[in-house]
Formats: structure tokens, sequence, C-alpha cells
């Protein structure tokens, strides 16, 4: 019994000063410092007009390509579809910021009952001047 309790503590040792050392428990990682000066030829690094930030107008200068450049722009379906869905999203967006407005509502109600001439109880015709002929309710409210 103590054989094995002591198999079992030696490897229980040696399994955990594998597991410590792997885990870098002692040491902590310290990134190396790297010197990015230089690295690219021939860059100007003030320099940030890129392609991106010129207008497509001003970038084909040639009337005949804007016109061209135009007109597929127009008739692109898939850029019509992505509009209509910004303008949805859009319309969405202030439905959304309206429900933090106060609401205001006027509201109006009118009931109109009439009765059969002839009395229920009974079955003799009834007046229609009588009050239980006619009923008119109105109600107005905010």
């Amino acid at each position: 019994m103590k054989i094995s309790y002591t198999k079992g503590l030696i490897l229980l040792g040696l399994i955990t000063s594998i597991i410590l050392p792997s885990c870098q428990l002692v040491n902590k990682y310290k990134t190396p410092e790297v010197d990015t000066s230089g690295l690219f030829r021939d860059e100007n690094p003030t320099d940030t007009i890129t392609i991106a930030n010129i207008p497509w107008r001003e970038y084909f200068k040639d009337p005949i390509l804007q016109g061209l450049i135009e007109e597929g722009l127009n008739n692109n379906f898939d850029l019509q579809i992505a509009q209509t869905r910004i303008k949805q999203a859009e319309a969405s967006l202030t439905m959304a910021r309206a429900a933090y407005f106060p609401n205001v509502a006027l509201v109006g109600q009118v009931d109109q009952t009439r009765l059969t001439s002839a009395d229920p109880l009974v079955g003799t015709p009834r007046d229609r001047n009588s009050l239980a002929y006619h009923k008119e309710t109105y109600s107005l409210g905010i």
C-alpha cells in the first residue's frame, strides 16, 4: 500500500514539475522593442491624400467616361436596393426615436342605439317618442 502511495506522489511531483514551467507562472513575457522607423522605403508619413479621398468626378476628367459611370450608377439594381434599405433603416430609426416623445391623443366616440318598436316583455308596440326607443351617447377625451 505504501509503495503505490509513494509511486503516486512521485508521479504527481513529476507531472507538477513539467506543467508549472510550461504555464509560464514564473516568467512574464516581455515584448521585444522593435524600431519601425525606416522600414518602408520612400514613405512620406505627412502625406495623407489618397485616391479614396478624391471624388470620382475629379479623378476621372473625361466627360464620356463620367456619363457612362453616371449611367451605370443610375441603372445598378444592387445599388438601388442598398439605397432603399438605407432609407428604410433611417425611417425605422426615426420611428424608434419618436417613441421617446410624449404622446398626445384626441379620442371621440359616438354610440347610437335603436330598439325595436315592440316591447320585448309584452309584445305591444312602443311609442317612438319614449326614452327607451332611441339612445345616443357622445364622449370626447384627451
